[in-house]
């Protein structure tokens, strides 16, 4: 298996300077908004590719963009990220004054509205299929949260709107 991390210059001298290497892994020095990215990867593989913690902070045209950027350069394979559902001001708001106040808060940062219905991204390209939505609310490790996400965690079974909140999503292509 290779690894490619793919990230902004800045990151990926940060993490090369950091991190041992390791003879299957590669930097990217690149933003995924410039398809040029693509040309230093493999098509012809199978590839799993996890966008974590990035969509979120992307408007829904580049979202649209990076998948068809995806399923347009590799031959096949797995696109993973992780989605919050539809996040509202009120959303944005809870989650600034549970996690941080301050201006680096990632709740004031959020551009990307997510979606309710996990087969939304297979209307915005059909080369999407989805092949799993899994809550991070229904893992075993909930009950390692604070109290505040661990009420969360066990009302996510009875609110399925909760359970979006710390979801992957999974798509083949």
């Amino acid at each position: 298996v290779d690894w490619y991390s793919v990230d902004l210059p800045a990151v990926i001298a940060l993490r090369d300077a950091l991190l041992p290497e390791h003879a299957s892994a590669r930097s990217v020095a690149a933003s995924v908004l410039e398809s040029t990215w693509l040309e230093l990867i493999p098509a012809t593989r199978p590839t799993l590719i996890f966008a974590d913690g990035l969509f979120a902070f992307l408007d829904a045209s580049a979202v649209m963009s990076v998948m068809r950027d995806v399923t347009g350069h590799f031959a096949s394979g797995v696109l993973a990220f992780n989605d919050y559902g539809p996040v509202s001001k009120l959303n944005q708001l809870m989650g600034r004054l549970s996690t941080s106040r301050n201006a680096n808060s990632p709740h004031t940062q959020w551009k990307f509205a997510g979606f309710k219905d996990a087969h939304t991204p297979e209307l915005w390209n059909p080369a999407l299929q989805l092949i799993e939505e899994a809550s991070g609310m229904h893992r075993p490790e909930t009950r390692l949260f604070p109290a505040g996400l661990r009420v969360a965690a066990r009302l996510s079974h009875r609110v399925p709107a909760i359970a979006r909140k710390a979801r992957i999503v999974q798509y083949r292509f």
